[in-house]
């Protein structure tokens, strides 16, 4: 069975992203932000507009799936939640909200998808879905049936890149299709970090969202790579700390370390100095813990003693 979940979308949406051939780490948000139905990381996820435009008009990879303030939604993927500015980002979330709801403070869902491909007009496919108001699953054989359609006019779409070795691919269909390997941008690694962590400092254990940054251990500029084994949530002064050296984390246990260097140069760090030695927070998954090496290399290169 191909993996697929088929997602109702805001025509809006759909259109200014298509128009503007925005491809990469999208947001599709879901203004009542309700616990999503599992999804496997890597599934095919089918654009359905809505009624009357009974048709899935695209596709993408799912990525990850978190409930953010709409603020937080804004400042990790702006224009690629299918909008150009902030205020239009809260009027398009409030329309579908109570009255007198705090638009500021509200909550989005955001199914985060990439490799989106936009198909040509003339291979849409028919797909009606009656009353389903966010989405399903694509489990059944007729559900199977239309998923199938959609990876053969996928493999006609001229856009499509690397058309051989999608990662929702299953051995039960032929030919094998694959977009190119899941590339994880900045604001899916913030995200996927600051959930990982369950949005505390993983030193201070601080939780006040705002503060808190997903930091990359070893510099994306020297490893290019967005993995979530590569970063860590810290809050922002720590995270300046760590960046300039001052502070890093032992490898062997786990265990925060404040360089002698900041009392030398700054004649302060307190604060810091009492958290010297403590254990960090590690995510629950042990597939999201930092790489040690990525700590070991991060104390040879940036920190000093």
């Amino acid at each position: 069975m191909l993996s697929a979940y088929l997602g109702i979308t805001d025509n809006n949406w759909f259109d200014y992203l298509r128009r503007n051939q925005i491809t990469d780490e999208v947001n599709f948000w879901v203004p009542s932000a309700p616990p999503r139905k599992h999804v496997e990381p890597g599934s095919l996820w089918l654009l359905k507009l809505h009624s009357p435009l009974d048709f899935i008009a695209g596709v993408g990879v799912f990525m990850h799936y978190s409930v953010l303030p709409l603020q937080m939604a804004w400042d990790a993927f702006g224009i690629r939640n299918g909008v150009r500015t902030l205020e239009e980002f809260r009027t398009a979330i409030m329309r579908h909200k109570k009255p007198g709801t705090d638009s500021w403070n509200t909550d989005v869902g955001c199914a985060l998808l990439d490799q989106v491909v936009y198909l040509p007009r003339e291979l849409w496919v028919p797909c009606y879905t009656g009353s389903i108001v966010s989405g399903k699953h694509m489990g059944s054989a007729d559900d199977q049936t239309v998923v199938r359609q959609v990876l053969r006019n996928l493999e006609l779409t001229p856009s499509t890149p690397q058309v051989h070795a999608l990662p929702f691919y299953s051995p039960d269909y032929t030919p094998q299709y694959a977009l190119s390997e899941v590339r994880q941008g900045q604001g899916t690694f913030r995200v996927e970090v600051t959930d990982a962590y369950h949005r505390q400092c993983a030193v201070s254990r601080e939780h006040s969202l705002p503060v808190l940054e997903a930091a990359h251990i070893i510099e994306w500029s020297d490893t290019h790579t967005n993995d979530v084994t590569n970063g860590i949530l810290l809050r922002a002064d720590i995270h300046k700390l760590f960046d300039a050296g001052y502070v890093t984390i032992d490898p062997d246990g786990y265990r925060f370390v404040v360089s002698k260097r900041l009392k030398e140069d700054y004649d302060n760090g307190k604060e810091y100095y009492q958290l010297h030695g403590s254990r960090i927070l590690l995510p629950e998954d042990p597939n999201a813990w930092p790489s040690r090496d990525a700590f070991r290399q991060h104390n040879e290169g940036v920190c000093t003693e």
